[in-house]
């Protein structure tokens, strides 16, 4: 995770405001995830990230495309 401050400038150059942006990324190995009709393989890697204004919001929104990651992965092999 990664915290970073966006300063927001004026045309004149003065500071309006201090932006607050936290960034957060995953990766794991699909290799012990089973996937409904597939069973237990090497499902590759799934990379996630994700931004937001707080801690508590950067993890939230990290987990969710995690989560989307595996209902893809699991649409694409059930396609192939």
């Amino acid at each position: 995770m990664e915290f970073r401050e966006n300063s927001v400038r004026g045309r004149d150059g003065c500071l309006l405001r201090v932006e607050e942006i936290w960034h957060a990324e995953a990766e794991r190995h699909g290799m012990r995830r089973a996937v409904v009709g597939v069973g237990l393989g090497d499902h590759g890697v799934d990379f996630v990230h994700a931004t937001a204004e707080s801690v508590d919001e950067v993890w939230a929104k990290l987990r969710r495309r995690a989560e989307l990651a595996d209902v893809r992965r699991a649409d694409q092999a059930a396609v192939s």
